[in-house]
């Protein structure tokens, strides 16, 4: 996530006492409500179009168009699960070149410093798998939906 999407999160995290992340095809889970929050903000990943069999298999070892939803799936599932969603964002793509950017920078500065170090071809190879991931099947394809959720009843 990125620092403005970051700093979001926190906003939201402490107006409404709850941030939850979740990720993978895994659906609603209602042990994140409690009694005492109004609003849990829950982030996930989303189709923002079906990916080809080509992309899925540039994304992550065993990627199926049924690892997410749509947007509008998405939110019917969170309403089906007994929340009201009070707000409805989406990273933009710069948001996501800040965040997958920023999550190699440290690790790619460190291995351009440490070209002979024992962990430096690992290290390579994982930025590699990673890069590749985002820019030959992610890319465009996976987005991030940010929903403030309200529990009904």
């Amino acid at each position: 996530m990125s620092p403005n999407a970051s700093t979001a999160l926190a906003t939201v995290s402490r107006k409404r006492a709850c941030a939850v992340w979740l990720h993978g095809s895994s659906g609603f889970h209602r042990t994140i409500r409690a009694p005492s929050l109004s609003a849990c903000h829950w982030a996930k990943g989303f189709w923002e179009r079906t990916p080809s069999p080509a992309e899925l298999a540039a994304m992550w070892p065993g990627a199926s168009a049924n690892d997410h939803l749509d947007l509008a799936g998405l939110v019917d599932a969170a309403v089906g699960a007994g929340f009201r969603p009070e707000w409805i964002e989406t990273a933009d793509n710069d948001e996501w070149e800040e965040f997958e950017s920023g999550y190699q920078a440290d690790a790619e500065e460190w291995l351009a410093a440490h070209a002979g170090h024992p962990s430096a071809e690992a290290t390579r190879e994982r930025l590699d798998r990673h890069r590749a991931s985002w820019l030959r099947g992610c890319r465009g394809i996976l987005g991030l939906a940010c929903l403030p959720l309200i529990p009904v009843g």
